[in-house]
């Protein structure tokens, strides 16, 4: 009895070690190194709604879970939101992905993306960004020169005035904005168009012009171009003023991220 007793516990020992490995190998390791994503379980063309019978919860290999792949409690990110590309099945969803920001055209309201060219622009604030939401004011002639004044005025008083010919030419199509000039201008006159998503801000290479890494505002470029989801009416406003020799003036009211991540909160 104790010789089989003494052989007993061996080989109990030895089948439950291999059952711990092979428990671990096919149940516990996967459990323990995996994360729960959402992923697409059929293919999504551009623009398409995402509705909640287009995604599955998978769980994935940590080494195989993309760089900003949105979990299970996040699905609020991505439900009846448009993909900002074609999507292909079994895809992990991330914000670059959908249109977090209101940002594609809805073409059941007629909306598309209209640029507006440096040469109907008369100011932007030098941190408007993608996604941020504007109003358009249009600036005439004798109000242009009545800013351009007060501009001159309020930088040899704080004493910015520069006579350097490259910074003459960097800012001689869009006159840089001022506090004083947002608040002249928004006193004495209403928008043309309120509420107005900025699609794309631009450089004269027309590369998107995105904040800076060092903690400012400071931009990757200096803006000549915008595009902005629009229909008909809003360009055709916008159309009837430049013929009529105005320059538009943008003000930006809000930052649709800053929206975004404030509702995330909630």
């Amino acid at each position: 009895m104790k010789k089989i007793f003494r052989w007993a516990i061996p080989f109990l020992l030895m089948v439950g070690g291999i059952g711990f490995m092979l428990a671990y190998d096919f149940y516990l390791q996967p459990m323990l190194n995996t994360e729960e994503v959402i992923v697409l379980n059929k293919n999504i063309a551009f623009a398409d709604e995402i509705t909640s019978s287009d995604l599955s919860i998978q769980k994935v290999n940590k080494d195989h879970v993309v760089e900003g792949a949105l979990r299970r409690d996040q699905l609020d990110l991505v439900l009846n939101k448009r993909a900002s590309i074609d999507l292909a099945s079994g895809t992990q969803i991330n914000k670059s992905l959908i249109d977090s920001y209101n940002l594609v055209p809805d073409t059941n309201k007629g909306e598309f993306i209209a640029p507006i060219p440096e040469s109907w622009l008369f100011a932007v604030p030098g941190t408007l960004r993608k996604a941020f939401v504007a109003d358009f004011y249009a600036i005439s002639d004798g109000e242009a020169v009545d800013i351009e004044q007060l501009i001159k005025d309020s930088e040899e008083l704080g004493g910015k005035a520069s006579s350097e010919e490259g910074n003459e030419k960097e800012n001689e199509s869009l006159i840089k904005d001022t506090e004083e000039v947002s608040n002249a201008v928004e006193k004495t006159q209403d928008p043309i168009l309120e509420n107005v998503r900025v699609a794309s801000v631009r450089d004269r290479s027309n590369s998107e012009v995105i904040t800076t890494d060092d903690q400012t505002e400071s931009g990757s470029g200096s803006i000549a171009e915008l595009e902005i989801v629009a229909d008909e009416e809003k360009l055709e406003t916008i159309q009837r003023y430049v013929d009529k020799g105005y320059k538009l003036y943008v003000v930006y009211q809000f930052n649709m991220e800053d929206t975004q991540d404030e509702e995330g909160e909630q």
